[in-house]
């Protein structure tokens, strides 16, 4: 709700480091910190001078080769070391498969910390298109899950809990007192 509008360039400039992984998770989470928290702060004039700066950056981004082609390549399948093209997305799922393939396994205890590459590698489509490397998880929450197994996974997501109990007033604290300190928490 600030009156000086600069004091947007700092979370402005994060924001931008944000999108410049080129992660579909960051995009997403901006998206979802606008909608679900700064949005409901905000007053119109700063809503409109937040959305009309970043249809403009997007604009200006998209202007350039580089950047548009950085874009482009995140979708286009690459060549594997198998030589197979696969996209992130095809990878991913690779993952997801051997991670679940691991969790069958070994649902207690999990196939071990540090242990997800090596694990991989008993799939022989990882295997081929690592030359025999491996991926890790790619995603915390998988890590845990398919590494530590349940007796990791659910004190893991009771801690987690423990702080959503207070999520009630921390919404209240947005929505109906417009506390500032409080959206940047939750955006954060």
């Amino acid at each position: 709700r600030t009156r000086a509008p600069m004091n947007f360039l700092m979370p402005g400039v994060l924001a931008l480091f944000g999108l410049a992984t080129l992660s579909k998770m960051g995009v997403v989470a901006l998206v979802a910190a606008w909608v679900l928290i700064i949005a409901r702060i905000a007053t119109s004039t700063n809503r409109r001078l937040a959305v009309t700066a970043a249809v403009l950056l997007v604009g200006l981004a998209l202007t350039q080769d580089m950047v548009r082609e950085r874009l482009l390549a995140r979708a286009r399948p690459e060549l594997q070391l198998d030589g197979v093209q696969r996209t992130s997305t095809d990878v991913r799922l690779l993952i997801l498969r051997s991670a679940w393939r691991g969790l069958a396994e070994q649902p207690l205890f999990g196939v071990g910390y540090f242990k997800f590459e090596e694990y991989s590698l008993r799939d022989p489509e990882i295997r081929a298109s690592t030359a025999g490397i491996g991926y890790g998880t790619h995603n915390t929450y998988l890590e845990i899950l398919v590494e530590g197994g349940l007796l990791a996974f659910i004190p893991f997501l009771l801690h987690f809990l423990s702080y959503a109990r207070n999520f009630r007033y921390t919404w209240c604290a947005i929505a109906r007192q417009q506390d500032v300190i409080v959206a940047a928490a939750m955006t954060g």
